[in-house]
């Protein structure tokens, strides 16, 4: 059956975001009509409106049963499974995160406690706090950065795995990579600075 074709709309993902789009067509409901068919009514304005469409529908047809929901809720329910994944990644990648730097701060404690008497020395011989402290923190500095040269080389070969969590949002964002880095850095820093103070208290004497 030939049929005139009288516009062209974008794609929809009318079965989940999950799904790619299909080809459909859009008829006339009065020429393809279908008894198993539903219909859906969209209504742009505030949910206060609920009510009023229900009046609406029910003084058209008493025998139309209404199910009024919002479309973030729609949106909301299709990515369920997908939210509870992302929650899931974000709280590993947060414990990984942790670890990280609890190991920064394990290593550069143990090199500190290990150099008590070079630093001792140092000191006697006239360096001073500020000098001692750059000298832990480009020790760790280093080890960061390590790390994050190999996390970002890792995460290359983990897109195909991370991009079935992600919907309009490619992969090798730059924003999301900068950010990730950012945060990294500077809690790991952190866990520099804390061995880095501690080395400049050393009193010569006791070392």
């Amino acid at each position: 059956q030939f049929m005139t074709i009288v516009g062209v709309v974008p794609d929809v993902r009318s079965s989940g975001l999950r799904r790619q789009a299909s080809s459909e067509v859009y008829a006339l409901y009065f020429q393809h009509a279908d008894s198993a068919m539903d219909t859906t009514l969209v209504v742009r304005g505030p949910a206060n409106l609920h009510p009023q469409i229900k009046r609406i529908v029910s003084a058209l047809n008493r025998s139309t049963a209404v199910d009024l929901e919002s479309m973030d809720a729609v949106i909301s329910g299709s990515i369920g499974r997908e939210r509870f994944q992302t929650s899931l990644l974000g709280l590993f990648a947060a414990s990984a995160l942790l670890l990280a730097v609890v190991g920064v701060y394990g290593v550069l404690s143990y090199t500190v406690t290990g150099r008590t008497s070079e630093m001792g020395v140092r000191i006697a011989l006239g360096a001073n706090r500020g000098s001692i402290v750059r000298l832990v923190l480009r020790q760790g500095s280093i080890l960061v950065f390590t790390g994050v040269t190999l996390g970002l080389l890792g995460s290359i070969f983990a897109t195909r795995v991370l991009q079935s969590f992600l919907f309009q949002v490619q992969t090798g964002d730059p924003s999301a990579l900068l950010s990730v880095v950012a945060l990294f850095v500077a809690a790991a820093l952190l866990g520099c600075y804390l061995p880095a103070r501690r080395a400049s208290r050393i009193d010569p004497a006791e070392a």
